[in-house]
């Protein structure tokens, strides 16, 4: 665990023997004056220990800032009546590693055109009709290459089956646990105890863009298996369970 997850914790111990102390001098020299800044003192040590705020901010800005979007996301895709799966888009140079690129075809086929340099901005495009987008997810897969120390487009899916886990449950503390399984041209990943799961919530099951394209997180792991194996990849089948808060995510690499 890092130093600023450790932080509060050191913070905490040291408020509660300073106020432990002060309980003490209080006692000794029969100061009510005392005794109030030692309580005072005590409580906030108590609230450092067993309040964590990085958590519980975390929980809050995922929960407000982000299904807004993703709901307006999905009434677009609703009323354009999109039916295909999300298609992320491996990185076709080195400039655009940090970027990326999902296609959503008009039918449920799945079939991507080749994207041209003058059409590479462009939103809706036709034979086949489609849109890019931008993946709710892109700016995720790069926090997590920059926890790693990584460039994803430069190692193996084996190190992403191994190092992402410890992303989601070291550092960024967002998931108890995290397994991740390849098997051929399928990338299983079961993530429990997510602290997002109010997100999962309101869209699992429930929502246009969970289907084709997937929330951030779900967005933010097909990222990095595209970038990691150069193909294209979709997500198969999400669920998530209220229960366990447990998120369950079958990806398919195309082309394999």
């Amino acid at each position: 665990m890092k130093i600023k997850g450790k932080l509060p914790i050191f913070l905490g111990l040291g408020f509660l023997l300073f106020g432990v102390i002060l309980i003490w001098l209080s006692i000794l020299y029969e100061s009510t004056i005392l005794l109030l800044i030692s309580l005072a003192i005590t409580f906030w040590g108590s609230l450092l220990l067993y309040v964590r705020p990085t958590r519980y901010v975390r929980s809050i800005l995922i929960d407000s800032a982000t299904i807004s979007s993703l709901e307006a996301l999905d009434q677009l895709i609703t009323s354009l009546e999109y039916k295909g799966k999300g298609v992320y888009l491996p990185p076709r140079s080195l400039e655009e590693v940090k970027g990326g690129r999902v296609f959503i075809q008009k039918n449920e086929m799945i079939m991507v055109p080749v994207i041209e340099k003058e059409t590479a901005q462009q939103v809706f495009v036709g034979n086949p009709d489609g849109l890019y987008l931008i993946p709710p997810g892109v700016e995720l897969a790069n926090l997590f290459e920059k926890e790693l120390g990584k460039n994803f487009a430069e190692v193996s899916p084996e190190y992403l089956a191994e190092n992402l886990p410890k992303v989601f449950i070291e550092d960024l503390e967002i998931a108890k646990n995290c397994e991740v399984s390849m098997r051929k041209n399928l990338v299983s990943v079961k993530i429990s105890g997510v602290t997002y799961d109010l997100l999962c919530q309101r869209l699992c099951g429930k929502s246009a863009v969970c289907s084709t394209i997937g929330c951030p997180f779900c967005s933010a792991i097909a990222c990095a298996i595209a970038r990691s194996t150069g193909k294209q990849v979709v997500i198969e089948k999400n669920s998530f369970s209220e229960k366990n808060k447990i998120v369950q995510v079958y990806y398919r690499i195309l082309g394999e």
